[in-house]
Parts: structure tokens; sequence; C-alpha cells
């Protein structure tokens, strides 16, 4: 099936020239083998003869398969050098990696967690780099994917068609949990970022979400959105390597802005409903809430939060003190 998002036609048409052309040779195959089988049993040949070969059938065969070849590669690199020269107009954000999130940054100084805001009919180029480990940026809609390096800064570039979300939609996921206010909207039809490169226990968190806005849209949300998150409070490195083998901010910020999870930021003391079991009650973060809601992760959900599921991690009860000193100094 053809995509209808990508403008890169010649990846489907690649894929559809060499799939059938696959499929014939393997019926081909398979039938000939079949036909060998039967035609050259050893109840029809007990005495096998040699065939000493057919210059005409080797020669058609080898020009054959080679302009095969020659198509498929002749197609491929004119795919390759489009997907590799984004057009000078296009749209720049930088897209930065880590244990497991997406972070968007714009030349206006607006940056963003786990969603990407584009204007639609406007190419967008990605200048993408990794704080860690290597990462691939997987856009399947558009068909195209990058590797992201911590060593080298790598791009990639796609051009959207129509806008999947209205302005005043969109900034309903400002004031709430990206998950809980996408889980609401079930006519969402936009795209989504993975990774493509196993990258920990956690890789298969480590998504985005495209959303692409009419020009006029966009403009008025680039133009009036805040230039800077909220400033993140100073993480110890003992805290850091916690939340590092945790991958506790893939899904939880420290500075207040909405993620997958509950926010860090003030979580000491806060009150809280969570659902155990069948029953709603309220509760209040303290050491024994944090170590059992990391242990059991399901045994307390948030009121609001039960369609995630928070996986279990492999912190240790030295790791989880480490955390929850860390959580009495944020305020």
């Amino acid at each position: 099936m053809f995509s209808s998002f990508s403008n890169f036609g010649n990846v489907d048409l690649t894929f559809w020239i060499t799939f059938v052309i696959s499929a014939v040779a393997l019926i081909g195959i398979v039938a000939f083998t079949l036909y060998c089988l039967v035609a050259y049993r050893r109840k029809k040949h007990p005495q096998p003869a040699n065939i000493h070969g057919n210059v005409a059938l080797e020669t058609t065969w080898t020009v054959a398969t080679t302009i095969i070849v020659m198509i498929i590669f002749v197609l491929g690199w004119q795919g390759f050098q489009e997907m590799r020269s984004a057009p000078k107009n296009a749209f720049v954000v930088k897209v930065t990696a880590a244990m497991w999130q997406w972070s968007f940054e714009y030349k206006n100084g607006i940056t963003l967690d786990h969603v990407l805001v584009v204007p639609e009919n406007k190419p967008i180029k990605l200048l993408m780099k990794s704080k860690d480990v290597i990462h691939s940026f997987y856009l399947p809609a558009f068909r195209v994917k990058e590797d992201v390096l911590k060593s080298m800064t790598t791009h990639l570039w796609f051009q959207t068609q129509k806008p999947t979300m209205k302005l005043e939609d969109f900034q309903k996921v400002h004031q709430q949990s990206y998950t809980n206010y996408w889980d609401k909207v079930d006519d969402y039809d936009g795209y989504y970022v993975l990774c493509a490169e196993y990258c920990g226990n956690n890789h298969s968190f480590m998504r985005a979400r495209v959303v692409v806005l009419s020009q006029e849209d966009f403009e008025q949300w680039y133009n009036s959105s805040p230039k800077t998150k909220p400033s993140k409070p100073k993480i110890p490195p003992k805290v850091q390597a916690v939340f590092n083998k945790g991958g506790c901010l893939a899904c939880h910020s420290l500075d207040g802005s909405p993620k997958i999870g509950p926010t860090f930021k003030g979580i000491w003391g806060r009150k809280s409903k969570v659902k155990t079991g069948n029953q709603i009650r309220e509760i209040t973060v303290d050491a024994k809430y944090i170590q059992r809601s990391i242990e059991k992760p399901q045994a307390d959900v948030v009121v609001g939060l039960e369609s995630i599921q928070m996986p279990k991690t492999s912190l240790n009860q030295k790791d989880i003190q480490i955390l929850i000193e860390f959580f009495k100094t944020l305020k």
C-alpha cells in the first residue's frame, strides 16, 4: 500500500517492484524445482544424465537479472539522493534523543518533549543528536528513518500534506498529561515517531507524536508560545544515575511540564487520588508510597492515568532511598 502522507513515493515504488520481482522469482524457482522432481525422478531416469549447459539460456538469465538489479539500483539511488537533499527553504528543528525520550528545539527557543509541531505543506529538516546511546528516529508514515548518534549530528527531512489538529485542540496538550489527553482524542489522525534502535529497558516507550498545524495556526503558535521551558533543578550525579537506570525521566518531568506520567516537581507531600484495586482513595506522597509505587507500579494508580502501564524497574533499596531524598528537595 502506498503511503498517502509521504513525499518519498520512490520508497514504496521500489519496495513493490522488488517485492513483485522477488515473488515471481520465488514462484518460478519453486515451480521449476517441482518440475525437476517429477520429470527427473529416479523411476523415470534410473541412470542420471549429465547436462552440459546451454549458452543461450545462461546468457539470457545473466542479462535479465543484471537489468533487473540495475533498475532496482537506479530507483534506490534516486530515492536516496532525494532523501538526503533537503530543500533550502526547509524549516529546521533540532532533535535531541535520550533514554527514553525525544526533545525538539526550535530556532526561536521553544522546546518540546514527546511532541513535534510542524506546519502543513512545508519541508521539515531535523538535525539530530543523542545524549547517550545510539537511537534511530523512525517516522513510518513518511518513510524516513535515520540513526541518531552521540558523536555526530545526523539529519533527515520530510514534508507534511495536511493538518492533523486545530491549534485550540493542540493547546490542551500543555494543560494536562500527554497520554491522558491523547487517549481522549479518538479522531486524532496524526503521525508517530518511534525509536528503531534498541536502546535499553524502556526502548518501547520512546515515542513521540507529530502534530501538523495549518500554516496560520502554526505561525500563531510559533510566535506566541513561551520560548523556553521552566528551568530544571540541578540533578546530582548519583540521582542522575538512578534516573538513567530506571528510565524515570522518559515519563516524568522535574519542572512541572506535562509528560506521560505525573511530574516529580512538588511530589513530596502531595495529596493525590489513587485507585487501589476497585477502591479510590486519597493518599499523601511519602517514602512508603514512593517505594510501593516503584516496587509495585500497578498497586496504586493515580486517578486519570489508569491506561498507563508503568514498567517495573531494576531499582534497589539504595536507589529508591536516593530518589526519596531528592524528591524532598523538589518544591
